[in-house]
């Protein structure tokens, strides 16, 4: 047990206490809380941390401020689609930009290359006139 703070006759600390069950190495696994010990009742847990969790660091100027929670949702966070999806366009722009300046040199070399092979017809109606 660590007492982390006091406010009047309570104090708020971490305990651990083992969960009956053992890592792959053999050690016993763990479970950590923070608990108020107000004098003349039990210890109230305030907060309980999963079997396993080896540190429990808690700001002691809210130590005793309670905040509900609400029960987990799931759904669409669009915040998190759009950053999965441009971060591979941001990531491979430069290698776009490559593949469409090569793409447009070749077009580009390739028209060069008809033009310089055709040859104009001579203009004869030019020529008889002089």
């Amino acid at each position: 047990m660590r007492v982390l703070a006091w406010r009047g006759d309570t104090a708020y600390s971490v305990v651990s206490s083992p969960t009956g069950r053992t890592d792959p190495s053999g050690r016993d696994i763990e479970r950590l809380a923070l608990i108020a010990l107000v004098p003349g009742s039990a210890p109230r847990t305030l907060l309980a941390a999963p079997g396993g969790t080896v540190s429990m660091s808690v700001a002691t100027d809210y130590v005793d401020v309670f905040r509900p929670t609400r029960q987990p949702e799931t759904g669409w966070n669009t915040p998190e689609v759009n950053g999965r999806l441009l971060k591979p366009v941001v990531l491979l722009a430069p290698c776009w930009l490559a593949l469409l300046a090569t793409v447009a040199g070749l077009i580009r070399r390739r028209r060069r290359r008809r033009h310089v092979g055709v040859r104009m017809a001579p203009n004869t109606a030019a020529q008889t006139n002089t």
